[in-house]
């Protein structure tokens, strides 16, 4: 297994089972306050799991929604507010067979000087329990006020041959030094999860169609810590002076609740500092009970001054941003450092 997911760095027991919850909480989006504009029901059921985006000076949200729970199928809106709700359009919907199952959890940031966003489609044979790449990174380009999806992120021809992955997710693209890689995490079918870094030959922006590149060089970032279930990349990384900063989630083992934890690392990957505990945990009524209870999902992050704002999914039913303090964060970290 490690010959094809070669561990970068094990960083195993530099981190504890332990909370420093230093998010302050500020915006909670319902579902009651939202109106989609472009669809005939304009309550969704579930708003939640949102990214953020500076583009010309104008914040704006991309959130993923629920409208029923037969299938629990997921689009994209833009949200934006207007006095007592929140508006919202409907930019991507689940209409290819990599994504008819719905398109989840969505990261909206800069590439190579233009505006992606990465988000998990459930492909057509996500229902089936016999059936592998279940999900699959799909990347939609802006181009004017449209998204356009021009790519899906595959595994190589050994990876698939050699491990049965059931799900890749938590994705995006990120330039590193000057390097382009791409972030991801997957699942194997016996329940093993794979902190994941890859490479690609391919101009994604190539075509402005949809269409399937192929990963190479993937490598393993870091493993687990004992106490936990599974890890994966919450937000696309935000460069802090010479270094990359990245929040992370994690499943922890006893109440499968989701934490978070930050590191830093250089342009050669190296991973430099990590919180030595998780830094934020479901605390409000409103991130302990929902469709999924307990669940704290980050999928952006914005630097403001000395400041972060994080949008999070809270409990799979709210869309929500908080704060966090980066001196505060710094200081953590710097008490951390890697030798």
């Amino acid at each position: 297994m490690k010959a094809l997911f070669q561990v970068l760095q094990d960083i195993r027991g530099k981190r504890e089972y332990k909370v420093n919850d230093i998010v302050k909480r500020k915006i909670v989006i319902s579902p009651e306050n939202v109106r989609i504009e472009n669809f005939p029901i304009q309550k969704p059921a579930a708003i939640f799991n949102p990214s953020l985006f500076l583009e010309n000076g104008e914040m704006k949200m991309y959130a993923r929604i629920v409208i029923g729970y037969y299938k629990y199928i997921s689009a994209i809106a833009e949200v934006k507010e207007n006095n007592s709700f929140s508006k919202a359009k409907i930019v991507i919907f689940p209409d290819t067979e990599f994504d008819v199952m719905g398109a989840e959890d969505p990261r909206v940031y800069e590439f190579q000087g233009k505006i992606l966003m990465t988000y998990t489609g459930r492909t057509h044979g996500y229902f089936d329990h016999r059936a592998l790449g279940k999900t699959v990174p799909v990347t939609a380009l802006k181009i004017g006020e449209k998204w356009v999806k021009i790519c899906v992120m595959k595994f190589s021809r050994e990876i698939r041959e050699n491990i049965r992955i059931t799900s890749n997710k938590n994705a995006f693209f990120a330039e590193i030094g000057k390097e382009a890689k791409f972030f991801h995490r997957a699942h194997e079918e016996n329940e093993n999860f794979y902190l994941l870094i890859s490479e690609f030959e391919e101009n994604i922006f190539e075509k402005e169609e949809l269409r399937e590149i192929y990963l190479k060089n993937t490598k393993q970032i870091l493993l687990q810590e004992k106490f936990e279930d599974k890890v994966g990349w919450c937000t696309p990384p935000l460069k802090i002076g010479k270094e990359y900063l990245f929040f992370l989630h994690a499943i922890e083992g006893k109440l499968k609740s989701y934490r978070i934890f930050a590191l830093l690392m250089d342009k050669d990957l190296k991973i430099t500092a990590v919180t030595p505990h998780y830094i934020m945990a479901p605390k409000e009524v409103y991130e302990i009970y929902g469709d999924r209870s307990l669940t704290i999902f980050p999928c952006g992050a914005l630097k403001m001054d000395e400041k972060i704002l994080i949008s999070y999914g809270a409990a799979d039913s709210f869309a929500c941003i908080g704060e966090i303090d980066l001196g505060e964060l710094f200081a953590i970290l710097d008490k951390n450092r890697m030798e």
